[in-house]
């Protein structure tokens, strides 16, 4: 708690949140942009866009998924298993998709219940839609 208002008092770009039963260093929401100025993402834009649209949809049929994104689905799916953050059961010939406990701390979502998920990916659409023409 001392380094968490140390860092608070500061007004540094990290802070220490708690996250579920943990506590983490992440950067503040309004530096976010700045990483990827500096550095390679992790996870491409389609492999995000297919994260996104698992957590939304969850449980997903990684058919459905297929139709939606595309062949590149199969590999995406594969990748984001093999990084933590998607899990698959089988349905049938497809699996079935969800989010892991991993997505939902790598993003600070501080829950796992799909409600939750799909609330945090609404406010985060909305806080990084861009002002029209002439608008502040």
């Amino acid at each position: 708690m001392d380094l968490r208002r140390e860092y608070e008092e500061r007004d540094s770009a990290i802070v220490i949140a708690k996250i579920g039963s943990e506590y983490g260093m992440m950067l503040r929401a309004e530096y976010s942009d700045f990483p990827g100025m500096f550095g390679k993402a992790e996870m491409s834009g389609g492999l995000m866009r297919t994260l996104s649209t698992i957590a939304y949809n969850q449980p997903v049929l990684q058919s459905e998924l297929v139709r939606t994104r595309g062949p590149r689905g199969y590999d995406d799916v594969h990748r984001l298993i093999e990084m933590g953050f998607v899990s698959g059961k089988k349905s049938g010939q497809t699996l079935e998709l969800t989010t892991t406990k991993k997505f939902s701390d790598y993003f600070g979502i501080g829950s796992t219940r799909k409600a939750d998920i799909r609330k945090w990916i609404e406010s985060q659409a909305s806080n990084s839609r861009m002002p029209e023409d002439g608008q502040e």
